[in-house]
């Protein structure tokens, strides 16, 4: 794709409530965008550049001898009741139920989620 046919954003101004100077340049530069309050979507540049960082830790990971696997996005409130965190994030911790009201939470991190795996699963 040519340059000039290429989706970027790009801004004079540094936008009113960034402090930081690598958060001013991203904005400015288009690499991202925020739509709300902490929540930014990623735009073409900052995808190539998220796609390339991906890339270099996948490699190492891979040369370590590491393997992947994907968790969910969320998890049991069960789960972080057990470990403590969940009085720790506050209000901050998104929580919803399913249909059944089974109680989940959208998992900011995932310890909680690979803590319960492994000691389900690894017997030795």
């Amino acid at each position: 794709m040519k340059f000039s046919k290429f989706f970027i954003t790009t801004q004079k101004e540094a936008p009113k409530d960034a402090i930081l100077p690598s958060h001013i340049l991203l904005i400015r530069a288009g690499f991202i965008s925020q739509t709300g309050s902490g929540i930014y979507d990623i735009l073409p540049l900052g995808k190539i550049v998220l796609d390339k960082i991906q890339h270099i830790i996948k490699d190492e990971l891979d040369r370590a001898g590491a393997i992947e696997l994907k968790l969910g996005l969320a998890t049991p409130i069960s789960y972080w009741k057990e470990s403590g965190r969940e009085n720790k994030y506050g209000k901050e911790l998104i929580t919803f139920e399913d249909r059944k009201a089974n109680k989940f939470v959208l998992s900011p991190t995932n310890e909680e989620a690979i803590v319960n795996l492994i000691k389900n699963k690894i017997t030795s």
